[in-house]
């Protein structure tokens, strides 16, 4: 086990954490914003216990195979909310809430305890957005270069030019996969931002829309139900909030993978369902006017990307609930099931038919590789969405709140919370501190993949 080289790789990770916390405390001296002493304490502590890290895994260079790359995995969603956390922490704010607003920050899950409080200051509004933007930037990087092997997804994607060739480290591939994927990302937010800027949106907004968009991670003000900049603000959005569900290797390739985007069969599933959701909650709203119709496109293409922000009422909760668990494409930043991987279960449960309907027929196509891999996530996201339903309802809670609660943390998208008919604030109405450490350990398990995790509670993978 290459302990030496998780331990130089985590203090990189808390080196951007400091840079970022220095950034800001900068920014916010330089234009008068509240929070520049926590922030520039958190950068000083979190560089020097990044530093002491990093130099003491510079003493061994080891190749680092699959368990280490899951094992760095779980370390980075578990630990980075801790030195995350610690401006919160200096603002006031309990330790414990501290921690939680991070992980849902760094998860891109949106789940605040309070989105009311979430919102009430620049820093911390920033500081959110900020760590999500980071968190989404990891969560594609970690989808590229480790968890779309087949293994996990169940079927062969696209090629990424930095996947792992048998001489390489697997962390190789993983800083070969943020220096291809970085240049698209960056250019997407800075393309958003823009765009809300000249919609005259507030800098402030349109810095927090434009860092949380792309990362799926749905903390973007829109206005007040009342005010034309609301429509307005969700038009722009609109197609960023696609491109957080898309492939980002089909993305940041550009010109050079059209071949591959022609016949890219999980893009086009990705559009053609959020379509058809779209139609089911047109249909169901009886309304079929321009506007109404815009927004049911609008909120489904964001419960499909797991920003899970949406417009109006929703009336049929069943079916933005299932468009939030079936998530974005594999490498995206999207949460959920993936759709990947339920082309591979309705392509499973096409054969059975076929071969229920004519038992003596010969398909010329060959059973799926790796196909036990997708029905093991499945089952374990479902075994843990139930557990998670079961939990929260035996806290007092309402099923329909449990289920919001439960599907929005397992899939990262914490503000579909909202969608259920009890009225809240956030997850604050959470109380209990077993119900809210089950609503992390649930966000971190929606980015570690349900299959990888399983192999990591695995002795004989360690074994192995």
């Amino acid at each position: 086990m290459a302990l030496l080289t998780l331990l130089r790789a985590l203090g990189i990770g808390f080196l951007w954490i400091a840079f970022a916390e220095g950034v800001l405390a900068v920014l916010f001296w330089r234009f008068e914003i509240g929070g520049v002493g926590p922030f520039a304490f958190a950068a000083v502590a979190t560089g020097m216990l990044a530093g002491a890290m990093y130099l003491s895994g510079q003493v061994a260079r080891e190749r680092t195979g699959l368990r280490e790359a899951l094992l760095f995995a779980l370390l980075w969603w578990t630990l980075t909310p801790l030195v995350a956390g610690l401006p919160f922490v200096l603002q006031g704010m309990h330790p414990g809430a501290a921690y939680f607003e991070a992980a849902s920050a760094l998860t891109t899950s949106g789940a605040w305890l309070s989105d009311s409080a979430a919102r009430s200051s620049e820093s911390g509004m920033l500081w959110r957005a900020l760590l999500q933007w980071g968190g989404g930037l990891v969560s594609v990087a970690f989808a590229a270069a480790v968890f779309v092997q087949p293994i996990f997804v169940g079927i062969e994607t696209v090629p990424p030019r930095f996947m792992r060739r048998e001489e390489a480290s697997y962390f190789q591939s993983l800083g070969r996969a943020l220096r291809f994927l970085m240049p698209a990302y960056v250019i997407l937010s800075i393309s958003a931002f823009i765009m809300l800027l000249m919609a005259d949106a507030s800098p402030l907004e349109s810095a927090t829309s434009a860092l949380s968009v792309v990362a799926s991670g749905g903390f973007f003000p829109l206005g007040a139900e009342d005010t034309p900049v609301r429509p307005l603000l969700a038009g722009l959005l609109l197609p960023f909030i696609l491109f957080s569900g898309a492939s980002f290797v089909i993305v940041a390739s550009g010109r050079e993978s059209w071949r591959a985007r022609v016949g890219d069969k999980e893009t086009a599933a990705y559009v053609t369902v959020i379509v058809i959701v779209a139609t089911i909650l047109s249909v169901f709203s009886g309304i079929y006017s321009a506007p109404d119709v815009g927004r049911n496109l609008f909120n489904a293409a964001s419960l499909m990307s797991t920003n899970g922000v949406t417009l109006g009422e929703i009336n049929n909760l069943p079916i933005a609930l299932v468009a939030v668990v079936i998530g974005g494409s594999a490498i995206s930043t999207a949460g959920g099931l993936k759709i990947l991987r339920w082309l591979v279960i309705f392509r499973r449960v096409r054969e059975e038919l076929r071969r229920l309907v004519m038992p003596r027929a010969v398909f010329g196509k060959a059973v799926i590789e790796h196909e036990l891999g997708v029905w093991m996530h499945f089952i374990i996201f479902t075994f843990v969405l139930g557990a998670l339903v079961l939990i929260l309802t035996s806290g007092g809670h309402s099923f329909e709140l449990a289920v919001c609660a439960a599907a929005g943390v397992l899939s990262n998208a914490g503000p579909v919370l909202q969608l259920a008919s009890e009225t809240t604030d956030g997850y604050a109405i959470f109380e209990n501190p077993i119900l809210r450490a089950a609503l992390v350990g649930g966000m971190i398990l929606g980015r570690i993949e349900a299959v990888v995790a399983l192999a990591l509670i695995n002795r004989g993978f360690w074994r192995s």
